[in-house]
């Protein structure tokens, strides 16, 4: 849509999403596709619309058909979206070109031809239409090309043609040598023969050394001459890049939707990019509506793709993947609905070896959003939807938000984990977050973090039972490392779960969790369920729980013995109400409590240390809020406590109370030495003091 501001003033029109477009007076702005749904049509701006400050076009120019010119306050209507029945509507209204194909499959390579044809003399504005129609080699778009198919029509691969369907124009352009020099700041100089480029285009390049920067994703600032043009940086380098650097354009402003059929079971020998049904490789300002069924490998792909939205089905029988990010790309917006034998939907920098032929170019990835996508595991692959790290490039800023994620059989929902063959101490993965409205676990965690991540936020609005009690929510295992691990903001009711010794959260053994933050979360829980096991010889430096609710839960943390370093875990507020016991220290450690949270029948110990040798550092601001059966500490087994608590009151004769340098708490015994019942105490590694009268020893 275009929507031309006749005005003298700037116009700012509201989405629904909270989002906002600007519209500068004397122009026409686009508006994606994807965004028109969304128009907030209040009495405001359907007034201005009406009174012709503001003019709806579709893209070619032609009155916007649908559009509302009543109020709707109440934002029940909605602006009509672009399927393919609106959009073969829209086609009719803008000057498209229909073409007929046929429906016989030995027509398949003159329907190619045909298709070709129309779509250059449209100007790559075309509507295919006839049914089940075949082809039996790729259909390429280019530049500003709308193409759709009508409803009811599908495009089929012929029996044999082992190929892809529909693609971009520079997957089958050569490589262009060029050279990219840089002097100081954040642009570089290519000298790029007959580069064709205007201010705005993206280009892909690839070689350039070293590959963690250069193999990219650039947009075009200037154009010096005819063989020139100036790029920005993403990144700031300190000296121009080496190798033999090649480049790609990228096309801009496609808009395809259609329905693609790969006919597998008659194509079974595809080979690379030919085992895919839709690759939009090198291209920017796109937006891809895309059913697929019956594929080889993918439903589709972005792959050097910039400023892009996809949205794809993917229907069985389904044999493999239903979409793929390879890099480089920034800001693409993903929409999948499928059920894939392998991932449903995941990104990915670089492939191994073995699959480098899947990748059209790789590279960095920078803000990639799956959005409310439907996603299921089979019991084959690495999950429904897959982060794959590898030692060469960055991933930053993933995101999946919205839809549902369920996993399958011992499959995991969502997998962060790295490429075969790549080294995980070596990945270079950022932020991710993990926040569909619904995430399902089965034998199988809903998020498993098998190699090394940035920052990684869980937060799902509803977890669907997993299958069994030994089954954790989240699992960090032997090999994963993870900075933060954050959980925040969400309720969990575990009440229906099975029940036994099962944990929300693990860190594995073997398995690193820098930080575990969970804050502002409810558990509901089930019987003998807890909340955090940091098992023997993981490595956890700080688990803390801010401000939660936990009811029912067998127990909040246990910290077993052998860790790689010596953990702490953080009672930060909140409201902890029918939970036997607190954390449970199996290991020399520091607990803190800290902020009244509350503790109701906490009959086993806010802290409670097991096991000969453990000595644990307990600080305590004695803010603790104590009812029914509670007791702040535990010692068994030869186990002793450091209190760092001066407000904290403490028996110092109890059982487990260690006398070492610095301690301090609130004596609350009686018959300890000379030091008076309820006296602020200190301890020199000996002997424990009366704070206010240090002549009253113990």
């Amino acid at each position: 849509m275009l929507i031309s501001n006749t005005g003298q003033s700037l116009v700012v029109m509201n989405l629904r999403t909270g989002e906002q477009v600007q519209l500068p007076p004397g122009q026409r702005t686009p508006v994606l596709d994807s965004k028109i749904p969304f128009i907030d049509d209040s009495f405001v701006l359907i007034s201005m619309f009406n009174a012709g400050v503001l003019v709806a076009y579709t893209d070619a120019g032609a009155a916007y058909p649908g559009f509302p010119t009543t109020a709707n306050p109440a934002d029940s209507k909605r602006i009509p979206p672009v399927d393919p029945d609106y959009a073969a509507a829209v086609a009719g209204a803008a000057g498209y070109s229909t073409i007929a194909l046929s429906s016989s499959e030995s027509d398949a390579a003159a329907n190619l031809a045909r298709l070709q044809a129309a779509y250059l003399a449209s100007a790559g504005r075309l509507v295919i239409a006839g049914g089940t129609v075949y082809i039996n080699d790729r259909f390429l778009v280019d530049d500003d090309a709308h193409v759709v198919t009508a409803p009811g029509t599908t495009i089929k691969s012929a029996a044999g043609s082992n190929t892809l369907l529909i693609g971009t124009a520079p997957l089958d352009e050569s490589w262009a040598t060029v050279t990219v020099t840089w002097a100081a700041g954040r642009t570089a100089s290519i000298a790029w023969t007959g580069h064709g480029r205007q201010v705005g285009d993206d280009v892909v390049l690839q070689g350039g050394t070293p590959a963690a920067s250069w193999d990219n994703i650039f947009t075009v600032t200037s154009v010096t001459d005819a063989n020139n043009i100036v790029v920005d940086l993403p990144f700031l380098p300190s000296v121009g890049p080496g190798g033999t650097v090649t480049a790609k354009r990228c096309i801009r402003n496609p808009y395809v939707d259609v329905s693609l059929d790969y006919n597998f079971a008659n194509n079974p020998g595809g080979t690379d990019m030919d085992r895919m049904a839709s690759i939009f490789a090198f291209v920017s300002r796109g937006e891809f509506h895309i059913k697929t069924k019956d594929v080889y490998k993918y439903g589709s792909m972005l792959a050097g793709a910039a400023d892009c939205d996809l949205y794809v089905e993917s229907f069985v029988p389904v044999n493999s993947d239903t979409v793929k990010v390879y890099g480089p790309s920034r800001n693409v917006r993903v929409h999948a609905v499928g059920q894939a034998a392998e991932d449903t939907i995941s990104s990915q920098g670089l492939e191994p070896a073995a699959f480098i032929g899947y990748m059209p170019c790789k590279g960095v990835i920078n803000g990639v959003e799956f959005i409310d996508s439907y996603c299921r595991a089979t019991t084959a692959g690495s999950g429904a939807a897959v982060i794959y790290s590898d030692d060469t490039y960055s991933q930053r800023g993933i995101k999946i938000s919205g839809g549902e994620i369920y996993a399958g059989g011992a499959i995991p929902a969502v997998t962060i984990k790295n490429g075969s063959g790549f080294s995980p101490a070596s990945t270079l993965l950022g932020d991710v977050e993990v926040s569909p409205a619904v995430i399902g676990a089965r034998g199988a965690p809903a998020l498993d973090v098998q190699t090394r991540a940035g920052r990684v936020i869980f937060a799902p609005s509803v977890i669907v039972p997993p299958d069994a009690a030994t089954t954790r929510i989240v699992r960090v295992p032997n090999g994963g490392v993870v900075e933060m691990l954050h959980l925040r903001g969400k309720r969990f009711d575990m009440a229906g779960w099975p029940s036994a010794t099962g944990y929300f959260a693990e860190i594995a053994g073997g398995g690193i969790a820098r930080e575990l933050l969970i804050e502002d979360c409810v558990f509901l829980g089930g019987s003998a369920l807890r909340l955090i096991l940091s098992a023997a010889s993981s490595s956890c430096n700080t688990i803390t729980l801010r401000n939660c609710v936990a009811t029912g839960v067998d127990g909040l943390v246990r910290i077993d013995a052998t860790p790689t370093i010596t953990p702490k875990v953080i009672i930060d507020g909140g409201d902890y109400s029918g939970v036997p016991q607190g954390v449970n220290a199996r290991t020399s450690m520091t607990v803190v409590i800290c902020n009244s949270p509350k503790f109701a029948d906490m009959n086993l110990g806010v802290l409670r240390a097991e096991l000969a040798g453990t000595v644990v550092e307990y600080i305590n601001d004695g803010s603790r809020i104590l009812t029914g059966t509670s007791v702040d500490f535990v010692a068994l087994t030869s186990a002793v406590i450091n209190f760092k608590a001066p407000n904290l009151g403490v028996d110092i004769g109890a059982t487990g109370v260690n006398k070492a340098a610095g301690n301090a708490c609130f004596n609350t015994g009686t018959g300890r030495g000379t030091i008076p019942q309820n006296r602020p105490v200190v301890c020199d590694g000996t002997n424990w003091f009366n704070a206010t009268n240090l002549s009253h020893t113990f």
